[in-house]
């Protein structure tokens, strides 16, 4: 087994995860990925179906690639569901539009010097929050919020949810859930699946439906997590930007170096012809809705 997933609780509050890998495995892995990646041709690059990253899934997370599915969401109207109206993954927006997303946060100074990267280019975000790190760092919501970034839900304490039995399950949906709109006045439309686990589960969505969420999934993925250096990471999330046209990025906003990768990236953009919109999750949605119901 390439990795070792341990939890401990400090003060008996909240629980931390810390993954280890092979990394000679990991970076076979995610060069494999950045090859495939070279070789695909622009308008046919869909990470759902990239063996290279089923690859770096299952070393992650144990499971078979989350983004695999019978159906792709249609361009309809976006809205809670178990069914492929109650999902999205980018490929679903208007051409050359983004949406930046950060997960696993909110952490104490890491969160915040995204945000200052965020500030200075004008650029909104998505953070996909653990339950558990809102409660310990409520300054760092305030300020996102305050700065009109959106604040959605990614579970309590991260578990894979296909795993969960339905007590745990109930408790990372929706107490989560409850959690944030009764204590933190955040009133979450969207769920992010911890590794994107659950997200063609019938259960899991279910329970995600029953909370009125959308499930987000991304067509981006910036490898962030095991990929450290900033250049390579850059030009990653560049390259499939460019092969997908549109979509929902994903990065890790606890991870030391997604502040300098966004910076970066913001910088490489800047630089090319490629056009460029960058919006929230719910304000994509609500675009993408509000066009449906015009039809």
């Amino acid at each position: 087994m390439f990795f070792a997933v341990l939890f401990w609780f400090q003060g008996g509050a909240w629980a931390h995860e810390i993954e280890t890998y092979d990394q000679k495995v990991l970076a076979a892995a995610v060069a494999q990925f950045d090859r495939e990646l070279d070789q695909a041709r622009a308008g046919e690059w869909d990470l759902a179906r990239s063996p290279a990253y089923a690859n770096l899934m299952a070393i992650r997370a144990g499971i078979r690639n989350p983004m695999s599915r019978a159906d792709q969401p249609d361009v309809t109207a976006i809205a809670p569901g178990a069914g492929s109206s109650g999902q999205i993954n980018g490929a679903e927006l208007p051409r050359h539009t983004w949406a930046l997303t950060y997960d696993d946060g909110p952490h104490p100074t890491r969160t915040d010097a995204i945000l200052d990267v965020l500030d200075r280019h004008d650029v909104p975000a998505t953070f996909f929050w653990l339950a558990e790190n809102v409660v310990r760092h409520n300054r760092v919501l305030l300020r996102t919020e305050a700065e009109g970034h959106s604040v959605q839900n990614h579970s309590y304490t991260h578990v894979d949810l296909v795993k969960a039995t339905d007590l745990v399950l109930g408790f990372e949906v929706s107490v989560s859930t409850d959690v944030m709109k009764d204590h933190y006045q955040i009133d979450p439309r969207f769920f992010r699946c911890p590794y994107g686990s659950g997200a063609g589960n019938a259960r899991v969505r279910k329970k995600i439906a029953q909370e009125k969420l959308v499930s987000v999934m991304w067509n981006v993925d910036s490898l962030d997590w095991a990929d450290k250096n900033v250049d390579s990471v850059v030009e990653r999330v560049r390259k499939q930007m460019v092969k997908t046209g549109r979509g929902i990025v994903l990065f890790h906003d606890i991870q030391s170096h997604t502040a300098s990768v966004t910076e970066r990236l913001f910088q490489a953009l800047a630089k090319s012809s490629l056009p460029i919109r960058f919006v929230t999750v719910p304000e994509i949605v609500d675009e993408i809705n509000g066009r449906t119901a015009k039809q």
